[in-house]
């Protein structure tokens, strides 16, 4: 293993550090791809050697890869579809290390054709060792070389040099993150366009990025992940370097979802299952290009710590040469639910008040801080600052700004906000809408201060410098639970019956059922039994009761009992069910609210825990958290009580019996699934029942990816 990741490390090197590339493709006329990747390679400032290969282009091209007679770093094959796959085996045959492939028209099309002819891409780049970008792809820029190789627009500028890393399933984007990156001051050390990953990944890129010196942020623009565990691995690794990582996930959609069997599965959805597994990674989920690029250039641009752990603070100062501009702050940051310096009525504690109360103003400083009121002196928002910082408030500074009415307060607030920069580790934005004029928007870029030009993409900054402050996934330290027998076989639908037997196993509380085959069982219930009592039909593949009317509730008696087994057995017969379809009858339970716990499965990412409000009513009220299977326990527990759910408990739940229940009930649910992974594929206990006793399930729903073998 270790030989393999040292190859493909070396191999790496040489597709972002070639000492040669050839241009499989290349081309003398203007406005092919084959003549702009030529000559935004040779504009751009590299220096490594260059061979052009066309057999049509006589004395100043190859006519073959073979023909170059030496080795070769790295080949761009700039062909069509059809006539990229010679290119590729000749690659091989010769040689060369690493290969890009630009072609269009492979699986991305859907035909069979294509989609076998990518197939056969991974086999060529695997049986002889050489590395493959793409197919699909406009290539990839790396700054410390000067290496634009690409034909999209933006592979004919050189690139300024930075700490940011962009590693995208599109290359189309480029030119929006670049254009949106120079705008804020921000410098990149590469950009690299995965394609179809027919053989490297954006997960291969990426663990090349966290060990490469000149990036400390990479941000990641990803249709999807193949390989969720991997990708905790690379975020842990991330987390131990120092090094950030922002996400932006294209198709947020989760029409799939509402296809899907379990409530648990159609809460999660696909982009609350990679907004969770972003959150517990320490990553940051933004929604839109210029947010992506301008969460990269803030982290970018903070003083480097050597570790990405928060600073002792990560409250929000906020500052404004206007009131108005300082309640705008105040409002974004509440409806972020980002912490700020100073909370209540925005007065500071009677020490700090002090202290503030001796710099000239037109009133009593408050927060947030309104220097337009410090009678002309706006160098005076750096002794204000230093104030906050003696008492603890060294946390992130958000600045609304505009055009002062003379270049002088202009200047003395941009070097009150490059001082605060150079002391602190946290970040130093400044929010213009509508933006400001070139002169002062160059001094703040000059300080390493990014300019926004509108408040969302400045708030999202700052919210991803607190998302990517720690690490929330566990080592996987869990003990497995015994349960008899092991799972094989088709996928299939637990019954009621065989999934609360199942959770009953793994320690998981679940109310005592009866089964009933006749008036004769009802009567014998009775006989031990009081009301009020739940009666439920069992229909093969039926996997939600109460939605096909198989549910009644509220039965008190045995009278009551024996005309709800009669409905019961009208609708199985009228629905087709045969009439010796299990019925159960379990006791009602008295509860306080109803949750709904379980377990989602999104493809490539894995497992998830659900929480959320539960009952019939689960997905209208659609009120869920989601964590990564192997999340801490602790930091479950924290998040839970930090939600409305968790408001809720603490509301009815005084003495903290049922949340400790809740809490200890999720665990046992992680630690069963964590012992069965190949296995299950989605759990509902639908409703948990909150209770002075605790929590209890009523019902169970296990969707197998095989069968129980007993």
């Amino acid at each position: 293993m270790e030989g393999k990741v040292m190859q493909t490390a070396s191999s790496l090197s040489c597709l972002f550090n070639p000492a040669s590339v050839a241009i499989v493709g290349a081309s003398q006329s203007p406005g092919k791809f084959g003549y702009q990747t030529l000559q935004n390679l040779r504009n751009c400032g590299y220096s490594g050697e260059i061979y052009p290969v066309n057999p049509t282009m006589h004395g100043v091209a190859y006519a073959s890869v073979a023909a170059i007679g030496r080795a070769v770093d790295c080949a761009f094959i700039v062909v069509p579809a059809e006539k990229a796959m010679a290119a590729l085996t000749e690659c091989a045959e010769c040689g060369v290390k690493t290969v890009v492939i630009g072609a269009s028209g492979f699986a991305e099309s859907g035909s069979s054709n294509a989609v076998a002819a990518q197939v056969r891409i991974g086999e060529i780049a695997r049986a002889s060792g050489m590395r493959v970008l793409g197919p699909n792809t406009n290539g990839l820029i790396n700054t410390a070389c000067n290496l634009s190789l690409g034909f999209n627009s933006e592979h004919a500028r050189r690139q300024a040099r930075g700490s940011i890393a962009i590693v995208s399933h599109s290359g189309a984007l480029l030119g929006g993150i670049a254009a949106t990156l120079r705008s804020l001051g921000g410098g990149m050390s590469s950009f690299v366009a995965v394609g179809n990953e027919a053989d490297l990944s954006m997960l291969d890129v990426l663990d090349y990025m966290l060990d490469d010196g000149a990036t400390n942020v990479v941000g990641l623009v990803l249709e999807g992940l193949s390989d969720g565990d991997r990708f905790i691995e690379l975020a842990r690794k991330a987390h131990h370097l120092g090094k950030r990582l922002v996400a932006l996930k294209i198709g947020r959609s989760s029409a799939g979802a509402h296809a899907a069997l379990a409530h648990s599965s159609r809460l999660s959805g696909s982009a609350r299952a990679y907004d969770a597994m972003m959150a517990h990674c320490g990553v940051s989920s933004v929604r839109s290009v210029e947010s992506l690029t301008g969460a990269c250039v803030t982290l970018s641009m903070m003083r480097a710590s050597g570790s990405s752990a928060h600073v002792s603070d990560a409250r929000i100062t906020c500052l404004s040469t206007s009131g108005a501009g300082g309640a705008l702050l105040a409002d974004f940051a509440d409806e972020l639910g980002l912490p700020v310096a100073c909370g209540g009525l925005g007065t500071w504690e009677q020490e700090v008040q002090s202290q503030l109360s001796v710099i000239p103003s037109n009133g009593q400083i408050g927060h947030p801080l309104d220097v337009g009121a410090l009678k002309g002196n706006w160098a005076a928002a750096d002794d204000i600052m230093r104030v906050l910082e003696e008492h603890g408030r060294d946390g992130p500074v958000v600045a609304y700004v505009h055009n002062g009415p003379t270049r002088k307060r202009d200047a003395d607030l941009v070097a009150a906000l490059a001082a605060r920069r150079l002391r602190t580790d946290a970040p130093v934005i400044v929010v213009a809408p509508g933006g400001l004029d070139e002169h002062l928007t160059a001094q703040y870029l000059a300080a390493s201060v990014p300019v926004f030009r509108d408040m969302s993409s400045g708030f999202e900054s700052l919210a991803s410098y607190q998302a990517t402050g720690g690490f929330w996934m566990s080592e996987r330290d869990v003990l497995p639970v015994a349960v008899d027998g092991a799972f094989t076989g088709p996928v299939r639908i637990l019954s009621e019956l065989e999934s609360s037997e199942l959770m009953r196993k793994a320690g998981i509380p679940v109310v005592e059922s009866t089964i009933i085959r006749g008036p004769a069982d009802v009567g014998e219930f009775f006989r031990t039994h009081r009301g009020p009592v739940v009666m439920k039909a069992l229909p093969s593949g039926v996997a939600h009761k109460n939605d096909a009317g198989m549910v009644l509730v509220n039965i008190r008696d045995q009278g009551n009992a024996m005309e709800a087994f009669q409905v019961l057995q009208d609708r199985l017969e009228f629905a087709g069910f045969s009439s010796a379809t299990t019925m159960l009858i379990q006791p009602m339970v008295n509860s306080k609210v109803e949750l709904i716990v379980g377990i989602s499965r999104e493809p490539g990412l894995g497992h998830f825990l659900v929480v959320g409000l539960g009952g019939v009513h689960a997905e209208v009220l659609d009120q869920v958290l989601l964590f990564p299977l192997h999340t801490q326990q602790l930091h479950v527990e924290e998040a839970i009580g930090k939600s409305r759910i968790g408001h809720l408990l603490a509301k009815l739940d005084a003495s903290g019996i049922a949340r400790k229940s809740l809490y200890l009930l999720l665990q046992r649910l992680g630690t069963f699934v964590d012992s069965h992974l190949p296995w299950i594929d989605s759990i509902d206990l639908n409703p948990v029942l909150v209770t002075d006793e605790g929590c209890i399930a009523v019902d169970a729903l296990v969707c197998m990816r095989g069968k129980l073998i007993e």
